[in-house]
């Protein structure tokens, strides 16, 4: 019997992951170097964000999803351009999201008053790095217990009190993936209601990142960066 296009796909799919028991259980990019002292034990304003199992064609279109981009990356200053200006043009739009999940969800603990030094990475075709450094910094109000102020900028960190890395893939995608959280998931107007993230876009999510898991590349989506590890609840 000739396979179906769908077989290819999950055969690709369990081929690099190594198994399909994995399938809805690890979460979006978890790096080695997150046991490293000077990496942040958790996201900049939230963590331990959860949502209910999604669909696991969700995991496996953002698995494939991987292989769809043609040509080279853009430079790796235009990279960290793009995503430090999509973040600093919605900057109370975060600040925003990140307060409303510090009051709603009680499991949701913020980093507090930190600077994070944020390498923004292109490896070559000779494996050497390409490296811009960039500051995020946030404020944090222990009084309100709210964040007063974000703000991200292309320059070099002073005295950071943790580093991170966003290398490769995981930076070509970060100006978009900041975008699409931001227009989907938190509201622009004051009486709109924000959401949590949707359980399918947690999963492909995962399944785009999910190679760097069995690679070992060491490095953070932005997101996490910023809200912490999606993932999503196991079921009973």
């Amino acid at each position: 019997m000739t396979p179906k296009p769908d077989d290819y796909s999950r055969r690709r799919f369990v081929k690099a992951t190594g198994t399909a028991a994995t399938v809805g259980t690890v979460g979006l990019t978890t790096s080695a170097s997150a046991t490293e002292d000077n990496t942040p034990p958790q996201g900049l304003i939230a963590t331990e964000l959860q949502v209910e199992p999604g669909d696991r064609g969700a995991l496996i279109a953002g698995f494939l999803s991987r292989y769809n981009s043609v040509g080279a990356s853009p430079p790796v200053q235009t990279l960290a351009d793009r995503m430090r200006n999509e973040f600093t043009a919605n900057t109370d739009a975060w600040l925003g999201y990140g307060n409303w999940l510090i009051d709603e969800y009680d499991d949701v603990s913020p980093l507090g008053t930190v600077t994070l030094g944020v390498d923004v990475v292109s490896t070559n075709w000779l494996f050497a790095d390409d490296r811009v450094e960039t500051t995020l910094e946030a404020v944090y109000d222990d009084e309100t217990e709210s964040y007063t102020d974000l703000e991200w900028r292309l320059e070099e960190p002073e005295e950071p009190d943790y580093k991170v890395e966003i290398r490769n893939k995981a930076a070509e995608h970060a100006a978009d993936e900041l975008q699409t959280f931001r227009t989907r998931f938190i509201a622009e107007d004051e009486d709109e209601a924000h959401e949590l993230p949707e359980p399918d876009y947690v999963e492909e999510l995962k399944g785009r990142y999910l190679p760097s898991l069995r690679f070992g590349e060491e490095s953070k989506h932005v997101l996490e960066i910023l809200i912490g590890e999606l993932d999503s609840k196991q079921s009973a």
